[in-house]
């Protein structure tokens, strides 16, 4: 099945193209490096895995080609089958001097996956495998979850003034909104890498009833019997809310999805792209948009808050991110869930009971985490400078 995901026509002209060559003819494309990791990419990786005809691929990464704002690579074609693909990344911005001075790494095709694909210098590609397969992988004991997804904020977030809170409706009017149908939240985009993040708690109408576990939908009567404030700005936005795919008209003033609808502390919260793994320490059952948390789990191998942060937040981490992870202009990496869900702890005991600071370069704990692993800080480091010029 070649058609997986958010689908678009130039799958097609990169799955065909083989079709339309001459025996000894080659094809080159210039096109979204996105290609290697997403889902709508999955059927043209297995085609290509099976046979064998990409020839080479020059990753841009999150370097500007032709002005464009898209994350680009080119990617060579022919109808020979190969063992390896021809591999290069830029770590700089693309020039004539810069691409003639790249120096290739092959990449076989028996170490691909389907599902992503791995791409790096093989000594590179030795260090993320056993960040892989090593210890423990972060989504076995640590939740990770999505921040929660009204569909339209501006209909129910609520600024904070002097320990009141305001909305404005659609009508441009500026209401008091009852405290009981608020609930506190944070905008995980807005948060400094500093740890004190309270300040940084804003307010969302929240339409369900937080004293039951199952956070069940307040009927719209019930609603504007308690809250009749909270309900005459609802009802300025009305026809937008009601416009959202997927929700009842009965139920129009619910939130778009119900997810992330509880949010117990202590929890470390991540923006969704940044330029390197920060991870903040948030103590409160605030609820959260725009970025991830993780909790550990109940396992085992029980992490403390601090350890999963440090972990998160160390050199170990910022390599498998810049190896792995989808890009964006200005060098920020992805840290969604299906991103960092694979990347492996070391086990407990190999850390501080009290891990209260981070993991700092060549310190005894990186070197004694890089021995757990299997490798050398030499090599983490080659890889960091690789990827980081």
């Amino acid at each position: 099945l070649i058609a997986n995901g958010s689908f678009t026509l130039a799958t097609l002209f990169l799955y065909l193209s083989k079709d339309y060559l001459s025996p000894d003819g080659e094809a080159g494309f210039i096109t979204l490096n996105n290609i290697f990791t997403s889902l709508a990419g999955k059927g043209v990786r297995e085609y290509w895995q099976d046979s064998k005809s990409v020839k080479r691929i020059i990753d841009f990464r999150h370097y500007p080609v032709f002005e464009a704002s898209a994350y680009t690579c080119l990617i060579f074609i022919d109808k020979k089958k190969r063992n390896a693909i021809e591999f290069n990344a830029v770590n700089s911005p693309p020039s004539k001097e810069s691409l003639a001075a790249l120096t290739s790494s092959d990449v076989s095709y028996e170490t691909l996956n389907a599902n992503k694909w791995r791409l790096a210098r093989s000594d590179h590609l030795e260090l993320l495998k056993l960040l892989e397969s090593k210890g423990n992988p972060l989504g076995t004991v640590a939740d990770i979850r999505v921040g929660f997804a009204t569909l339209l904020d501006k209909a129910f977030m609520c600024e904070l003034d002097q320990d009141k809170f305001f909305a404005v409706g659609q009508d441009g009017k500026r209401r008091e909104i009852e405290a009981e149908a608020v609930h506190r939240f944070l905008k995980v985009s807005e948060l400094p890498r500093s740890e004190d993040v309270e300040k940084f708690q804003r307010g969302i109408i929240y339409p369900y009833e937080k004293s039951d576990k199952a956070r069940p939908l307040i009927p719209w009567k019930e609603f504007t019997k308690r809250y009749p404030n909270a309900g005459q700005h609802l009802v300025t936005w009305q026809s937008k809310l009601e416009a959202r795919g997927g929700v009842p008209a009965d139920q129009w003033h619910q939130w778009g999805r119900r997810q992330a609808l509880v949010s117990k502390g202590p929890k470390i919260l991540t923006k969704t792209f940044d330029s390197k793994p920060t991870f903040a320490l948030d103590n409160s059952d605030a609820l959260f948009s725009n970025g991830y948390s993780v909790c550990p789990k109940e396992t085992l191998e029980r992490y403390s808050i601090s350890q999963l942060k440090y972990l998160l937040e160390s050199r170990f981490m910022l390599a498998y991110a810049l190896m792995t992870s989808f890009e964006i202009q200005g060098g920020y990496q992805c840290y969604q869930k299906n991103f960092i869900e694979k990347f492996c702890l070391p086990p407990v005991d190999l850390l501080p009971k009290d891990l209260d600071a981070p993991i700092e370069p060549n310190s005894r704990l990186e070197k004694d985490i890089c021995k757990f692993y299997g490798t050398t800080v030499e090599l983490l480091e080659s890889s960091l400078s690789h990827y980081l010029g």
